[in-house]
């Protein structure tokens, strides 16, 4: 499966013309169509999902393979009435509950003031406690 990230990986670099995308398989439609305009055509599966959760069944991981390697398996990058396209169906799919945005978990202190983290220095004679860089303890003789 090593070819297979690769490939995705290489792929989806060059359709969003960016290096180091990831691809979020889980939620694909949102992070990736939507997010950066780009669909994966050629998908030999019904459904997108990561390739490691796929079966270890030899034939459609090799159908897979082949499609990427062929080139009928790629990202695209999608037009700009593509992407209004496939906005409008994300949030009519979102209106009607067949799917749930995905919302961050709230902080367990938001709204509270926080204070800035503190470094505890050691205390020791060759450190200075109101100077906010450490000294070194080596002097060099002139000669």
């Amino acid at each position: 499966m090593f070819f297979t990230a690769v490939t995705f990986s290489l792929s989806s670099a060059e359709a969003t013309g960016q290096d180091g995308i990831t691809v979020h398989w889980l939620r694909f439609e949102e992070k990736v169509l939507l997010q950066y305009g780009v669909d994966l055509i050629g998908y030999t599966y019904d459904k997108v999902v990561n390739p490691s959760d796929l079966s270890s069944s030899i034939g459609p991981l090799q159908e897979l393979l082949d499609a990427l390697k062929n080139g009928s398996c790629k990202f695209i990058k999608l037009t700009n009435q593509q992407r209004k396209e496939q906005q409008a169906a994300y949030d009519a799919k979102v209106n009607t509950g067949e799917i749930q945005p995905q919302k961050r978990k709230r902080r367990s202190d938001a709204g509270e003031k926080r204070s800035g983290a503190k470094r505890k220095r050691p205390n020791d004679e060759n450190t200075n406690p109101s100077s906010s860089h450490y000294k070194s303890t080596e002097t060099m003789d002139d000669d």
